[in-house]
């Protein structure tokens, strides 16, 4: 978090909460406050703030340990070695203001004149011509180091209090929410879209090691006073509802997923089940496979469709395109990333079978694996990836066969997860070791809607003014390989109302 307070918004790292600062012409010096650190039982490796009003104050974080040397058939990937995970829920929530208290010091001294170098050698000959050993200039020297040293020894009192001052602090802080859960070690987490929820809760897709993807139901529990934080203590529980096996092959890890956002509806009583023409969610794993996964009227979930060798290394990034861009060319679209430093779409509607080409797929532009894809949600044909390059870019994809590079920065690691900013066109970037950068794109996507005159049919233009993609201060107080980074809700109250979104 930055010392400025006027912007509200706020962004999550594993377990800590960092601030961008704003853009400005010439910005003053700025920097990050931590406002809260939680040590895991493992590596944190993601997190996700649940994009949901009601379940605003709700994080999942997902952490990754890799244990050499213990058979790992249980999980059936049959290899001589274990990946176990824990996924944690917190609630993000502000803190009490504290009381700080301030010391201070009073101190007495005498004012006198200061001698002269001249005065000084003219005591020195008078010395001299009476045949003196200058005993009275050493008793002076002997007396202005002793008052040094007591100066010094109280400013070394000073600087050793264990608190020389206080004052009324606030802030935010991850309260646990729920017991850790043991899992396979995680890859990624994603809340479902809010036509999943039930009057129970929002719903959790999980990414793992083991080569599953798993659906969680978060039941809420009831709310109690916890007396060092100002909102209300949620708890709330983790109900595993269904699993199916997506990776296959070598270590069959299953390395990331996404739901489908469908057309952006909110309404709580649309469908929640899905087919293979309209898929739940799509993954991707480390055999270069791409998945897409559909949600039955029980809850259980089922491949729809594959595509094997989708990249002809391990995929890492898997995202459904905006659903205003699905509006205006009729299928579902799918990214992915790989690390064949691959960019790639697909058209949903197609199948997936070995012979199925991809819209585009660019592989000379990354110079190295794609690491993930994340469509804006604000401009609905502008796309940005990260990669091992250490380089973010933002693509403009209206044309369905080419990708065109708006433009790029490097954020001094490798780009592992983007997160954009609710609000703003700005991404979270978990830039490995680089820390937590923040890059904004200054350009926008314009809509304009047309009218054939001879024919009455109306259409929709798109126009891309391609700005530039800027790189602010970044978040480097882990001191260790960032790999997750989302923003999160920010407000005064926990009603989920009126608060600020980010």
């Amino acid at each position: 978090d930055d010392d400025d307070d006027d912007d509200g918004s706020s962004s999550l790292t594993s377990a800590a909460t960092p601030t961008p600062p704003r853009r400005n012409p010439a910005p003053p010096a700025r920097h990050h406050v931590t406002h809260e650190k939680v040590q895991l039982g493992m590596n944190a490796c993601g997190v996700e703030c649940c994009p949901h009003a009601a379940y605003k104050r709700l994080v999942a974080v997902a952490s990754y340990l890799h244990v050499p040397g213990d058979d790992d058939d249980a999980d059936g990937g049959g290899g001589m070695e274990s990946r176990v995970g824990q996924l944690y829920l917190y609630n993000l929530n502000k803190k009490q203001p504290t009381r700080e208290k301030r010391r201070g010091q009073l101190y007495l001294y005498n004012l006198a004149p200061t001698a002269s170098k001249r005065d000084d050698e003219e005591e020195e000959a008078r010395d001299d011509s009476r045949g003196g050993d200058g005993e009275a200039g050493e008793g002076k020297e002997r007396a202005d180091e002793a008052t040094i040293d007591a100066g010094k020894a109280a400013m070394n009192a000073i600087e050793a209090a264990e608190k020389p001052w206080e004052r009324w602090t606030e802030g935010w802080a991850l309260v646990p929410a729920a017991a850790p859960l043991e899992t396979r070690a995680i890859f990624e987490t994603r809340w479902a879209p809010a036509r999943y929820n039930t009057e129970k809760g929002p719903k959790l897709a999980v990414a793992d090691a083991g080569g599953y993807l798993t659906l969680y139901q978060i039941d809420a529990d009831h709310a109690r006073d916890f007396p060092k934080y100002s909102l209300p203590y949620r708890g709330v529980a983790a109900r595993e509802i269904s699993k199916v096996r997506c990776g296959g092959g070598g270590l069959g890890m299953t390395t990331c997923v996404d739901w489908n956002p469908g057309d952006g509806s909110q309404d709580a009583a649309a469908s929640s089940t899905s087919t293979s023409e309209n898929p739940a969610l799509a993954v991707v794993a480390a055999d270069g496979s791409l998945r897409t996964i559909a949600v039955r009227e029980d809850g259980a979930l089922e491949v729809a469709a594959t595509r094997e060798k989708a990249h002809d290394l391990e995929a890492w990034a898997v995202a459904f395109a905006s659903p205003a861009m699905a509006l205006a060319r009729p299928g579902q679209v799918i990214f992915t990333g790989g690390d064949d430093a691959a960019f790639k779409a697909w058209d949903v509607r197609a199948n997936f079978g070995e012979k199925s080409a991809p819209l585009f797929s660019n592989k000379k532009t990354h110079g190295a694996g794609v690491t993930c894809v994340a469509p804006s949600p604000h401009d609905c044909h502008v796309v940005a990836t990260g990669s091992y390059d250490d380089v973010v870019r933002v693509w403009d994809v209206r044309n369905a066969s080419k990708a065109l590079e708006i433009g790029h920065v490097n954020v001094g690691g490798g780009a592992w997860r983007l997160r954009w900013h609710p609000s703003q066109r700005k991404l979270a970037a978990a830039a490995m070791g680089g820390g937590v950068a923040i890059v904004e794109w200054t350009g926008r996507e314009r809509v304009e809607r047309k009218v054939d005159e001879a024919t009455g049919e109306a259409s929709l233009e798109y126009e891309i003014s391609f700005g530039s993609v800027d790189k602010e201060p970044s978040y480097e107080a882990h001191g260790s390989i960032a790999y997750g980074a989302d923003w999160g809700w920010r407000g005064d109250d926990g009603d989920g109302d009126d608060d600020d979104d980010d």
